[in-house]
């Protein structure tokens, strides 16, 4: 209730409603002079969503595959934090799944959103456009764009001597990891050199880590080789070359390969 003064009651009230249009009516009191009375038509007043602003902090500088990165978004109203509604994420366009298969999202706290998100080979080394989605029931969509760069991952992996019988292949085996423990399942192009010979030469499908080849040592005369085995960089990992010896067993009873 306010007084009237000069013919005009004037009421500040500091909206807290949802957006949407609302029935405003006025009542007047009736007093020693006057009978009550209410307002013939009703005005109709329009609460209309706010303007948020939004900002991704800073990234890694260098992020590779495998990695677990920390993404944190904030969330304000003209300088003041705001609580409440969620945040999601894009990748070129592309939102971003959680591990459960759900979109990756946080909700915002105190002006915060933060999620994890692990980098996986889907992404090749290059820049991508990252969107943060800002939603909330009493404010505009709204987003913001960075960059977000990925870089190449070395590949780390152990080769021991090769031990075969002569005049009989054998397979090489190597487990391929990330820089970050990750397991290497891509194409990757391996070139391989006896005593300085390349011996094979082939675009290799790694899967879970493991990859396979077989090596055409059935006509290998020497006692010893020394391999060389190269693998090309792709468009996620930067290239690696190995070196390791090759030992024939000589069988006597073996057929000579001339």
């Amino acid at each position: 209730m306010v007084d009237v003064v000069d013919g005009i009651a004037t009421l500040e009230y500091t909206l807290t409603n949802s957006p949407k249009d609302y029935t405003i009516n006025a009542t007047y009191v009736a007093s020693e002079y006057y009978i009550s009375s209410k307002t013939e038509e009703n005005a109709i007043l329009t609460v209309d969503k706010r303007d948020a602003q939004i900002s991704i902090l800073d990234l890694p500088t260098t992020i590779t595959s495998g990695q677990t990165i920390t993404i944190t978004v904030l969330v304000s109203d003209n300088g003041f934090l705001v609580d409440g509604g969620v945040v999601i994420f894009k990748l070129n366009g592309v939102t971003l799944n959680n591990t459960e298969g759900g979109r990756l999202n946080a909700t915002v706290v105190n002006g915060v959103a933060t999620v994890t998100f692990t980098v996986s080979e889907q992404y090749s080394a290059k820049d991508y456009e990252l969107t943060a989605v800002y939603s909330n029931n009493l404010y505009n969509k709204v987003n913001e764009t960075t960059t977000l760069t990925i870089s190449k991952a070395n590949i780390t992996t152990t080769i021991n001597p090769l031990y075969i019988t002569q005049g009989e292949n054998t397979t090489l085996t190597l487990t391929l990891y990330g820089q970050n423990g990750n397991l290497v399942n891509r194409v990757i192009p391996v070139n391989i050199k006896a005593n300085g010979k390349t011996i094979i030469g082939v675009n290799a499908t790694v899967t879970d880590g493991i990859l396979e080849i077989t090596l055409p040592t059935d006509t290998f005369k020497n006692n010893y080789y020394n391999i060389t085995v190269i693998l090309g960089e792709n468009s996620l990992y930067n290239g690696l070359t190995l070196n390791t010896a090759l030992i024939v067993n000589k069988d006597d009873n073996a057929t000579k390969v001339e």
